[in-house]
């Protein structure tokens, strides 16, 4: 077969962002599987680290996961104790990461770094900081 033709789609922001998603993510998971984690645990363990007792309903809705995702994500972290609950009520618990979990992210977090960093061959820091703007400006606007 041919190239494929992607025509208008090019044109689509929807498409574009998807495309460029699709690239970082698949960039990002090849460097944090060498630390046997994934973009969504990664997620997690950075929300975490900025919001010490966080509750898993807080994470659900600032991860734009389900529930149900958000469960048994929280789940693994917490079985490779990289992740304590603190309980706060018979509901619900406040997520704090262990020293596992704080080693563990700062080398991941170095990681996405990188990743982040490697941006910059492809795109001016001024791109970078209008994309991101304009990215987020989006996102205000739809929600």
């Amino acid at each position: 077969m041919s190239e494929v033709t992607k025509g208008f789609l090019e044109d689509m922001t929807s498409y574009c962002i998807k495309h460029a998603y699709h690239a970082m993510i698949d960039l990002a998971e090849k460097k944090l599987a060498e630390l046997d984690l994934k973009v969504p645990q990664f997620s997690i363990l950075a929300m975490v680290h900025l919001n010490p007792g966080i509750t898993q309903s807080q994470l659900t809705d600032n991860l734009y996961v389900t529930r149900s995702t958000a469960s048994d994500l929280i789940e693994k972290l917490v079985n490779r104790k990289l992740i304590l609950r603190k309980p706060i009520n018979r509901k619900a618990s406040a997520l704090v990461l262990s020293k596992e979990g704080e080693a563990l992210f700062a080398k991941a977090l170095g990681n996405a770094e990188k990743n982040q960093a490697d941006l910059s061959e492809h795109l001016t820091k001024s791109e970078i900081k209008e994309l991101n703007r304009l990215l987020l400006k989006l996102a205000d606007a739809l929600e």
